[in-house]
């Protein structure tokens, strides 16, 4: 291939990349995790439900970000969009460098349309930036540029918890090589006799100055660090060790398979398969071909890292590692290592697999724009929206009530989930009521069943405990 066409390429996949991440950024209703960041920012006045675990720095440059955007979901959501290009290039970067420009190009457009990184991209939350952090640190860590992998892994450490994870494992690359030099003095050979006659002058010093630098970001991400270890957020009752089927669900995402964003899982059938299947043949491929330059040792070694520190993590503390989006931060090393089979892969494979992995791209971003939803509180408020009464009085429980007030602009009277006692009355006296909650158990909901006629009832789905029933009332 000629330089231009490659160049060619490159922009426009880039420019395509681009498109997808900025695309259809409102489409989806924001969750309970993204009404966190509006609260954050101040665009929902209303208080946490719970303290803020992320540390500040997504959040800073957020701010800076929407007072020049505007505070609109869609300006919020933009600039994770921005961090989702950024992280694409930097991945093809990455991989231009360490494997071939060719394959730089492949993982750059194998993540392109990722749905796993597609999803986070159009997140306002900060998995997008955590991913190009993370990226950042693994490629600077590999090049052994110490002052700059210094800085990345101190501004992952400031963005996510997970960065612990990322910084330690990554370390480990260039800390291997220092290790001679940190427990050994060092010493010159004579030109003539082949003797070894002096230290060398400065080799301990800058052996000392590389380990400080790797381990400096714990002293200056220290304070992030100790105030996440001091929120009460170890307290989720659905958060369980990881075990191997867990693992297996994070591997299926991280091979372009199923995965959940919250309460919604995306599933796009046989793309998803397919794109799976694809991945785990570049991973065999991976590790599998001859290791002349040792690119499967820098891959595999941090990746077990992360991997050892996290399942340790989440024995010892499930809500650590309880939630698949945490994970992303292993996708440039998984893509690295995709990256490298397709490369050592004989020519004739190459063909096949390109258009195997486009085929399931296509297949999943085509889904993921057009039958995926999530964000049942929009959902909802648009159902009522359309068949509510405008002498109803509308009933929605106290923690879902910021998000719906973002969202509606209806003007019924809006009261609390609370005993039939007192919803008796106020229901009797409005004649017609809505009652949103969610998909589970719910006594208050039962007893209105009983006493009041139910017009209709409309089920808005979700695996976990985000489900929405919107059931409409009547007294006659």
């Amino acid at each position: 291939m000629s330089r231009e066409r490659f160049k060619l390429l490159a922009v426009l996949m880039l420019l395509t990349i681009g498109i997808l991440r900025f695309s259809a950024l409102g489409r989806q209703g924001a969750w309970d995790d993204e009404s966190f960041t509006l609260r954050a920012l101040g665009v929902i006045p209303a208080p946490m439900a719970m303290a803020e675990g992320t540390p500040p720095l997504y959040f800073l440059l957020l701010r800076s970000w929407v007072a020049i955007a505007g505070t609109s979901l869609t300006a919020v959501r933009a600039f994770s969009a921005l961090w989702g290009f950024i992280g694409a290039a930097l991945i093809g970067l990455f991989a231009g460098r360490v494997l071939s420009p060719a394959a730089g190009l492949f993982s750059a457009a194998l993540l392109g349309l990722h749905p796993f990184h597609l999803a986070y991209s159009q997140e306002a939350r900060p998995y997008a930036l955590v991913f190009a952090l993370a990226t950042a640190t693994i490629w600077m860590a590999w090049e052994r540029r110490l002052w700059l992998f210094m800085l990345s892994s101190t501004a992952l450490l400031w963005v996510h918890p997970w960065g612990v994870f990322v910084w330690l494992s990554s370390a480990a690359l260039p800390l291997m090589s220092l290790r001679p030099a940190c427990f050994r003095t060092s010493y010159s050979k004579s030109e003539t006799a082949g003797e070894l006659v002096s230290p060398m002058p400065g080799s301990g010093r800058g052996s000392r100055l590389d380990l400080l630098l790797c381990l400096a970001p714990a002293i200056l991400a220290a304070p992030a660090l100790w105030h996440f270890t001091q929120l009460p957020l170890f307290e989720s009752f659905w958060a369980k060790p990881p075990d191997l089927r867990f693992l297996a669900s994070v591997a299926e995402a991280l091979g372009g398979g199923a995965f959940y964003v919250g309460g919604w899982r995306f599933e796009s059938g046989w793309p998803g398969r397919l794109l799976l299947l694809t991945f785990t043949v570049l991973w065999v491929a991976g590790l599998l071909s001859e290791d002349t330059q040792r690119t499967r040792q820098k891959i595999l070694l941090p990746l077990i890292g992360m991997l050892l520190l996290s399942l340790s993590a989440g024995w010892l503390e499930p809500q650590a590692s309880a939630h698949q989006r945490y994970w992303l931060a292993l996708l440039p090393l998984t893509l690295l290592l995709a990256a490298r089979g397709w490369k050592y892969l004989p020519g004739s494979f190459r063909g096949v697999v390109c258009v195997l992995c486009l085929a399931g791209v296509l297949g999943t971003t085509i889904h993921y724009f057009s039958r995926w939803q999530k964000g049942n509180v929009l959902q909802a408020v648009r159902i009522v929206e359309a068949q509510a009464s405008s002498s109803a009085v509308l009933i929605v429980p106290p923690y879902m009530q910021p998000l719906w007030r973002y969202y509606s602009r209806l003007s019924l009277p809006l009261v609390d989930e609370q005993g039939i006692d007192n919803l008796a009355p106020i229901v009797e006296r409005h004649s017609r009521a809505v009652m949103v909650t969610l998909d589970v158990p719910n006594p208050v909901r039962d007893a209105l069943d009983r006493r009041f006629t139910v017009l209709g009832r409309t089920h808005l789905p979700a695996d976990f405990n985000l489900g929405i029933l919107v059931t409409f009332y009547s007294t006659r």
